[in-house]
């Protein structure tokens, strides 16, 4: 009896159920399980209108995704997305959903049911929010419904869904929130935000193309200025500081750390430029936060990984800072 194949076939062969086991490189089947990379991801039930496939809700990577895609392809009846697959054949194990140990004796029917019942609501709430539809609010909600109507009936429980009825009341939550954003207050103050969006984003333009000077008087008062190390007016490409809240420093590359380290470590530094000499990390450590200093030389510039902070931009942050 053949037992490897490709994926392809890995996933038709199981979905016939015609024999016991086979693999790809990494998709596999023993019994009614499918797995991925030794995760189960599939699983042919009995029904009661016949077999069906419960395929997980869980995401994994493009592969496993792609898998899964080939699994719902290969199998020709219901196939119902849910967290829940239950006991398998083989010795897998129930770690996907959260549970260690092997799966249960039986499908978890009413956790996976309370599962597409939220996903039920979750599409009526996303269509009565959103601005814009591209098909009728009812046939927006036939994948849900029908998953979980077509669950229910598989195994035997009763669930009323009247798509019909829900879809109409999505379209009046519609209009009852289009009236509500249309009336002449609501108008007028969608119009200020968006002028003072549109405000926001001439001045960052505006910013962005300004002299070096400008942005980084701009960056220092905290507003959105993006500071690269080859665009700054200092040599080698120094990186400038400012005030984040209360207690920590923000340099012009993103890093933040303690205000209480920046002002120890520039002590360091100030008895380095005093005595004109010069320290390099070696064994002793001059900590800032989760980095180190590496180098201090002689004239008070410093050197912190991809950092080079100058004398004199260290001493007039850390003067004006000090308590």
């Amino acid at each position: 009896m053949q037992t490897v194949f490709t994926n392809a076939m890995t996933a038709h062969v199981w979905a016939q159920q015609s024999q016991e086991r086979g693999h790809s490189g990494s998709l596999s089947f023993e019994g009614d399980t499918l797995s991925s990379y030794g995760t189960p991801i599939a699983r042919i039930v009995k029904g009661r209108g016949g077999p069906v496939c419960l395929l997980t809700s869980r995401r994994y990577s493009v592969t496993t995704s792609g898998h899964c895609s080939q699994a719902r392809r290969a199998f020709a009846g219901s196939v119902f997305t849910v967290p829940m697959l239950g006991a398998s054949g083989g010795g897998h194990r129930e770690e996907p959903h959260n549970c260690r140990g092997r799966y249960a004796a039986t499908v978890n029917h009413r956790a996976n049911l309370a599962y597409l019942e939220k996903q039920y609501r979750q599409a009526k709430l996303r269509l009565t929010r959103r601005l814009s539809l591209y098909q009728p609010v009812a046939e927006s909600l036939r994948y849900e419904a029908e998953q979980l109507a077509g669950y229910a009936a598989a195994f035997g429980f009763k669930r009323v869904l009247d798509v019909a009825a829900d879809a109409a009341a999505v379209e009046a939550a519609r209009a009852e929130r289009e009236a509500r954003l249309s009336t002449p207050a609501a108008l007028a103050r969608r119009e200020r935000e968006r002028a003072k969006r549109d405000a926001r984003h001439a001045e960052q333009v505006r910013l962005q193309a300004a002299d070096i000077v400008e942005r980084v008087a701009a960056w220092r008062e905290g507003k959105p200025v993006r500071l690269l190390p080859h665009e700054t007016d200092g040599p080698r490409g120094s990186a400038y500081l400012r005030l984040k809240g209360a207690t920590e420093v923000e340099t012009s590359l993103g890093v933040v750390v303690p205000l209480a380290d920046v002002l120890s470590a520039f002590e360091r530094v100030a008895r380095c430029r005093a005595a004109g000499i010069e320290w390099a990390r070696n064994g002793e450590q001059v900590p800032v936060g989760r980095f180190q200093l590496d180098r201090i030389e002689a004239n008070g510039d410093v050197h912190a990984g991809c950092h080079f902070i100058t004398w004199e931009e260290a001493s007039t942050f850390c003067q004006a800072v000090k308590p």
